[in-house]
C-alpha cells in the first residue's frame, strides 16, 4: 500500500471536505486506515508536508533564487539566512558558490527584496551574491515515482497568474491552511473551528485561489532522500535566447526534472545561465549520466551541474505573518 499511497498523495487533490476519504476510495482502502498510514510516514519523516501548497508572486510576494559565496563553515551563515521567515529552502551546493536558498519577501518589507538579500550577505560574510528572478516557468512538478529520470513526463501546464486583490478573508484561509493539515476525517473543518470560519467557506476559497493560480496544488511533499532519491543537483545552462522555448519544452517533458525556469541574474560576479532545471535521481552518477543525455539533446552552449550537499532550511513559508516585520526591526 506504501508505495500506490505515496504516488497518490504526490499529485493534486481535490478540495473536499474528506480527502483522506477520497484517496481511500482510490486505494481500495478503508478512511482510517489510510489516515494512521500517513501518520507514520509523518512521523518517519517521509512526509514533509501535506495541504495547499500557494504561489508567493500571486499574494503578492517578491520572490527569487540566491545563491552566495562563503568561505570557512556553512552552519553559522546558513543559520543567519534561516532566521529570515521567508526563506523556504537552503542548501549547500558544491560549487564555488555554495549556498543557495529561496526566498519571498512581502510586497510593503521596507527593505524590499534586493535589501534584505544585501543585510543577509553582510551577515554572512558572502564574497560573492547572486540574485536569480523567475522570467518564465517551463515546469514545476516534483513527483518522486520514477524508476528512471529519463521517463517521460506528461506536458506541463502553467496557470497564468497574476497578484491577487486579498480580501481579509482570503488572508485568514491562507494563514489557517498554510501548514500541514492535520490528520483526521475532516481536517479542514477541525482549521475552521481555529477561527469561527466554516468549512464550506475556507473550501470555497482555497477553490477560488487554485482556480486563479495562487494556489499551485492540494498534495503532500515528500523528503525525496527518504524515498530513495538520495542524489539531486541543480543544473544551470546556457542556451541562446531563440532555443529557450524548445529548451525548456525538451526539459520538462522527463520525469527527472522537477523544476525548470528561465531566470535573470543581477549579482557582484559574471553569470552565464540562463535556464534552471532540478534533476533528482538515485546516485550521483544516474544524474550525471541522465545530464550528459540531456546536454546532448540541448546542445547547450555551456552548462554546469550543481549537486546539493547539506539541507540546512527545507520548510514552508508561512505568509501574512509579522514575522517579517519583526525580523526587519531586530536586524536592519
Amino acid at each position: 500500500m506504501e508505495e500506490k499511497l505515496l504516488t497518490e498523495i504526490q499529485k493534486d487533490i481535490p478540495l473536499v471536505g474528506r480527502p483522506f476519504l477520497y484517496l481511500a476510495r482510490r486505494l481500495g482502502r478503508e478512511e482510517d486506515e489510510v489516515i494512521d498510514h500517513l501518520k507514520r510516514l509523518r512521523d518517519q519523516g517521509i512526509i514533509r508536508h501535506f495541504g495547499p501548497i500557494f504561489d508567493a508572486d500571486s499574494l503578492g510576494y517578491d520572490s527569487a533564487l540566491v545563491a552566495f559565496k562563503v568561505n570557512g563553515y556553512l552552519t553559522k551563515p546558513a543559520k543567519v539566512i534561516e532566521s529570515y521567515p521567508g526563506v523556504s529552502h537552503c542548501y549547500e551546493r558544491k560549487d564555488d558558490l555554495n549556498l543557495w536558498f529561496t526566498i519571498a519577501v512581502p510586497p510593503d518589507s521596507s527593505l524590499g527584496l534586493e535589501g534584505v538579500v544585501s543585510l543577509l550577505a553582510r551577515k554572512t560574510g558572502a564574497l560573492r551574491w547572486g540574485i536569480f528572478r523567475k522570467l518564465k516557468t517551463f515546469k514545476l512538478r516534483v513527483r518522486l515515482d520514477f524508476s528512471s529520470p529519463s521517463e517521460k513526463d506528461d506536458p506541463f501546464v502553467q496557470k497564468k497568474t497574476g497578484r491577487l486583490n486579498l480580501s481579509d478573508d482570503v488572508r485568514k484561509a491562507v494563514l489557517l491552511t498554510q501548514h500541514s493539515l492535520p490528520l483526521c476525517r475532516r481536517p479542514f473543518a477541525e482549521l475552521a473551528q481555529q477561527d469561527g470560519m466554516s468549512e464550506e467557506k475556507i473550501l470555497s476559497i482555497l477553490t477560488d485561489l487554485k482556480v486563479g493560480g495562487a494556489m499551485r496544488r492540494f498534495s503532500a511533499v515528500l523528503n525525496h532522500r527518504k524515498v530513495g532519491f538520495r542524489s539531486n543537483a541543480l543544473v544551470v545552462w546556457q542556451i541562446p535566447e531563440d532555443r529557450i522555448e524548445k529548451a525548456g519544452r525538451i526539459l520538462s517533458g522527463y520525469r527527472g526534472v522537477s523544476h525548470c525556469y528561465q531566470r535573470t541574474f543581477t549579482g557582484n560576479f559574471e553569470w552565464k545561465y540562463n535556464l534552471f532545471s532540478m534533476i533528482h535521481g538515485r546516485s550521483e552518477e544516474e544524474v550525471l549520466s541522465f545530464t550528459d543525455g540531456l546536454a546532448r539533446e540541448l546542445e547547450p552552449l555551456d552548462y554546469r551541474v550543481l549537486f546539493s550537499g547539506r539541507e540546512f532550511v527545507k520548510r514552508r513559508v508561512r505568509f501574512f505573518t509579522e514575522d517579517y516585520y519583526e525580523w526587519e526591526r531586530r536586524e536592519h
